[in-house]
């Protein structure tokens, strides 16, 4: 899945005023990744997975959970 910056901002958003949590988005040739400016707490975590969830996007936490990436496992559904 390739976010869109509309998708990330409503995130981004969402993040800031229920969690106090600011993250930024990163992009390469091929992929993307997120990192925040500190670790996410769990109810944050749990949001972002039930938020990319919809997508058939699975959630991993990197570097004390500062950093995390999307798997897509929607071929897992079919």
């Amino acid at each position: 899945m390739v976010v869109t910056i509309q998708e990330f901002l409503e995130l981004k958003k969402i993040l800031q005023d229920k969690y106090h949590t600011n993250i930024h988005y990163h992009e390469s040739c091929d992929s993307q990744h997120f990192s925040a400016d500190a670790p996410l707490s769990g109810p944050a975590k749990i949001f972002i997975r039930d938020y990319f969830s919809k997508w058939y996007q699975k959630v991993k936490f990197y570097d004390d959970d500062k950093l995390f990436v999307l798997v897509d496992i929607s071929d897992r559904y079919l």
